[in-house]
C-alpha cells in the first residue's frame, strides 16, 4: 500500500485562468496608454497651431497699424494672399491647390 503525499499547488485550469486574466490586464493597460498618448499628441498639435495663429494675428495687426492704407492690397484674400506693402502673407485654403508665391515682373 502506498500513501499519497498531500500535494499543494495550482491545477492546469487555475493556471490558464490566471494567464487569461493577466493577458486581459496587459491588453487593457496597453490600449489605455495608446489612447492617452494619442490624446496628448493631439493636444500638443492644437496648442502649437493656436500659438502660431496667435503670433500671426498679432504680427498682421501690428503691420496693419503701421502701414499706409494705400500699401495694403486685399484683393487677393479670397485666393489666400494678402500684401501689406513690404510683407506678404500666403495661406492654403481647404480643398484647393497649394499656393505658390510668385513675383511677376514686367517681362513675364
Amino acid at each position: 500500500m502506498t500513501q499519497h503525499a498531500n500535494q499543494t499547488g495550482f491545477t492546469l485550469v487555475e493556471m490558464l485562468f490566471a494567464l487569461a486574466f493577466m493577458a486581459f490586464l496587459l491588453i487593457f493597460a496597453t490600449t489605455t496608454v495608446i489612447q492617452v498618448m494619442q490624446t496628448y499628441n493631439k493636444g500638443l498639435a492644437v496648442k502649437e497651431i493656436n500659438e502660431t495663429a496667435r503670433a500671426t494675428m498679432e504680427d498682421v495687426s501690428r503691420i496693419i497699424k503701421t502701414s499706409s492704407p494705400s500699401s495694403i492690397v486685399t484683393s487677393t484674400t479670397g485666393s489666400g494672399r494678402v500684401c501689406f506693402g513690404s510683407v506678404s502673407y500666403v495661406w492654403n485654403l481647404q480643398n484647393t491647390t497649394t499656393n505658390q508665391y510668385s513675383i511677376t515682373s514686367g517681362g513675364g
